[in-house]
């Protein structure tokens, strides 16, 4: 063998015997060995956080100052603790999402944010601030709470004292209290059964009764009308509509009656229109101004002075009336009422009172409406109303009589 074997066997020999390997020293390793080495300890290293190096703190502190603005716009309907506690948040999250984003932040540049943040906060604060109540007072906002059947409005000012306030009725305090502005603001909520005393507008839109709300603190006083619809909510007159259900009979070359549509309005009548009883039906019905307030209301459909049938009871709350198994809105007027059947009109599913239900035979059919008010005051006399001006004469026995020689007889008031 050559000498460099002879030396490597050697050394093999010599490590079997000692069991030992000389060390190599780190200055003689070859360059590529260290490089090699420097890459694995770089794979070492823990690598960063998915949170870290990310801008989404960033973008959720930017959604949550624009969040705080529409708040701090709305200050007087949405708690200002809350409102506060979500801007802090966005500052907070902004600056720690820049931080780790994209490094380091000096001082200056957080001082710099901080002031952005306040002057972005203040802006819609100022546009929604009232500066007519600096120095004095305002009353705004008038509403009416129909969940909690409240007059509520807010009461503006600069001063912290208590603010006395009232409501009067045609220039007569019916209610006062006395509040303190928080904020330079505060909520007052009357109870409608406190200060309500009856309808302040006619069927027509005039005027029949003034509400006031007067709000008054040292030399400094406000007073502010309360629109008349807002406190126009006792019902008291009603109109009704049986709308009948028919089809042609190809047999008999008739039409057959199958029922009635009920429906109904409840409200106020124009005051140049005369009702009497047995009058013009469908005329004095579309007169009718619907009311709403609170009430119920029910009828009976009578034939010869004798009920033949009975509607469920019908509450009335606000906008809404509500009966078993069915709801309307009221606001435009006519709420059409559940029956008996249901059958396709016009192609459409339509609930009727059938015709086995309620029909004695030709003649007159009344129907007599009970409304009961739920805000009501002693002042305002009785609480109960009869109205049974709406009657429909059917001639249905007469009109499918197929040995009839006249003509077809629709419906007529009666």
């Amino acid at each position: 063998m050559s000498g460099l074997l002879d030396k490597a066997t050697d050394l093999v020999t010599e490590n079997d015997e000692n069991t030992l390997e000389a060390p190599i020293p780190v200055e003689e390793k070859s360059g590529l060995l260290s490089q090699a080495e420097g890459v694995v300890d770089e794979s070492d290293k823990s690598a960063p956080s998915s949170t870290e190096g990310s801008p989404l703190l960033v973008g959720v502190g930017a959604l949550l100052l624009l969040i705080s603005m529409v708040g701090f716009y709305n200050l007087r309907i949405l708690p200002g603790i809350i409102v506060l506690c979500v801007f802090i948040s966005s500052y907070a999250a902004f600056t720690y999402g820049l931080k780790t984003w994209k490094g380091e932040i000096s001082t200056d540049k957080f001082v710099t944010i901080g002031v952005a943040w306040i002057l972005l906060g203040a802006a819609p604060y100022l546009a929604a601030f009232d500066f007519t109540a600096i120095g004095n007072l305002a009353v705004s906002e008038i509403a009416i709470d129909e969940d909690n059947d409240q007059l509520e409005f807010y009461i503006y000012t600069s001063s912290g004292d208590d603010i006395e306030v009232s409501v009067e009725f045609d220039g007569v305090e019916v209610w006062n209290s006395s509040v303190k502005a928080v904020s330079g603001k505060k909520k007052v909520e009357v109870p409608l059964a406190d200060c309500y005393r009856g309808n302040a507008l006619d069927g027509a839109g005039n005027t029949l009764h003034s509400y006031t709300i007067i709000a008054s603190v040292g030399g400094n006083s406000d007073e502010s009308p309360v629109p008349g619809d807002l406190m126009t909510r006792t019902a008291q007159n009603a109109g009704g509509q049986l709308y009948t259900v028919s089809e042609y009979d190809d047999d008999t070359g008739t039409k057959e009656h199958y029922g009635v549509i009920l429906s109904a309005n409840i409200g106020l009548i124009h005051p140049s229109k005369t009702r009497e009883t047995g009058g013009d039906t469908n005329k004095y019905s579309t007169q009718i101004v619907p009311i709403m307030g609170d009430y119920t209301f029910s009828f009976n459909i009578t034939f010869d002075g004798t009920t033949v049938y009975s509607s469920t009871s019908v509450a009335v709350d606000g906008e809404i009336a509500t009966w078993p198994g069915g709801s309307s809105d009221i606001s435009t007027g006519w709420v059409t009422l559940d029956g008996t059947a249901t059958r396709a009109v016009g192609g459409i599913d339509t609930s009727y009172l059938d015709r086995d239900d309620f029909y004695q035979g030709d003649g007159c059919y009344t129907m007599e409406f009970t409304v009961t008010n739920d805000l009501w005051h002693s002042s305002m006399g009785e609480n109960k109303l009869i109205d049974d001006n709406a009657a429909y004469e059917f001639f249905w026995d007469y009109n499918e009589d197929e040995d009839r020689t006249g003509s077809y007889k629709n419906a007529v008031e009666c």
